[in-house]
């Protein structure tokens, strides 16, 4: 399984086989004659039926670990150029508002000019942050309740 899509790299081995959370990433690796990939998805579809007799003890369960992604954010305001910058915002505004592309491929679209940066991590940074601000979307999104033992 190769989680985040930007450890890519790893996959050079005859042995791997691979298992992207994102579909991009097997379309991506299929191009690249990579063909021992699979989607496997994070969630199911909202819109699948539930079984007749649902005896779940909790509505919804989550688990997740929390990121800051703001103080990810603000790193970036610290050691990046201000053109730089915009350009992350550009990937994360655009990442949010496409539902039908990967954020690699918005990401790679995006910091394409900047030649003298280390991709692979601003790579992972920026899904770190995404991470972090979509689980939080989740929760606020819910109403909570008391979870009783």
């Amino acid at each position: 399984m190769v989680s985040p899509p930007n450890h890519l790299f790893l996959s050079n081995s005859p042995y791997a086989i691979v298992g992207a959370v994102d579909s991009y990433i097997c379309e991506l690796l299929k191009r690249r004659n990579f063909t021992k990939t699979f989607h496997f998805p994070l969630a199911t579809r909202h819109d699948l039926p539930s079984p007749q007799e649902d005896n779940r003890c909790y509505d919804v369960t989550m688990l997740g670990t929390c990121i800051n992604y703001e103080r990810i954010q603000k790193t970036w305001q610290e050691k990046h150029t201000g053109k730089l910058c915009k350009a992350i915002d550009g990937v994360i505004d655009s990442t949010l508002r496409d539902n039908e592309t990967s954020y690699l491929e918005i990401t790679m679209t995006w910091l394409h000019p900047f030649k003298d940066i280390d991709h692979h991590s601003l790579y992972a940074e920026i899904l770190q942050y995404l991470k972090g601000y979509d689980r939080i979307r989740v929760v606020k999104a819910k109403k909570l309740r008391q979870i009783s033992s």
